[in-house]
């Protein structure tokens, strides 16, 4: 019976790292589209050859 007084309960825990419980027990998943994007924004920036250039800039501002 003591035993059940020394533990925290699961909603103290949940207090304790400013979480609610049900945010605790959900995997978190990325959007869905996410990666599709992120090589959409890659391929747009590629063609114009601003990679190059701005690794031309860069290394000409470091010498």
């Amino acid at each position: 019976m003591t035993e059940r007084f020394l533990t925290p309960s699961r909603r103290r825990k949940c207090i304790d790292h400013v979480r609610h419980r049900s945010t605790q027990r959900k995997v978190p998943l990325g959007r869905a589209d996410e990666d599709h994007l992120s090589d959409d924004i890659i391929d747009l920036d590629h063609p114009m050859g601003a990679r190059q250039e701005g690794l031309a800039i860069s290394s000409a501002l470091s010498v």
